[in-house]
């Protein structure tokens, strides 16, 4: 499925595909194949992919049609990381988009004790 996302954000920015995987420090096929559909970004180019185009996440990811533009308001002394917001995308990006080829072998049961270790452990997950 083409995901007309990444084209729409990387044309607002006036970016050519060789600019956005320069500032992303991969390669201009893998933009290519965002926007074609061919796959998806992975979920650490995924929130910087949302940084840079200022939007949210799940928009990015296909979860929601509507753009919602990140705070553009002063940055916090501490770095902010929504663990909520990662830990739901994560979860359905393991059920939906079977990221991992082992979890379409995983029951219900399985996610939810998955994503339960990701909450209990994220300050060891995520550095």
């Amino acid at each position: 499925m083409k995901n007309n996302v990444f084209l729409l954000e990387r044309k607002r920015l006036n970016l050519t595909q060789d600019q956005l995987a320069k500032k992303l420090n991969i390669s201009r096929s893998n933009v290519a194949n965002w926007e074609n559909g061919f796959n998806m970004p992975s979920l650490d180019l995924l929130f910087k992919c949302s940084d840079l185009f200022g939007c949210d996440l799940l928009y990015l990811a296909g979860y929601q049609n509507e753009r919602i533009a990140k705070n553009d308001g002063p940055l916090p002394s501490e770095p902010y990381f929504d663990y909520q917001s990662a830990y739901e995308t994560f979860g359905n990006l393991l059920k939906e988009k079977e990221i991992i080829p082992q979890t379409k072998f995983l029951t219900e049961n399985d996610y939810e004790r998955i994503l339960q270790f990701i909450k209990i452990n994220k300050d060891f997950i995520i550095k």
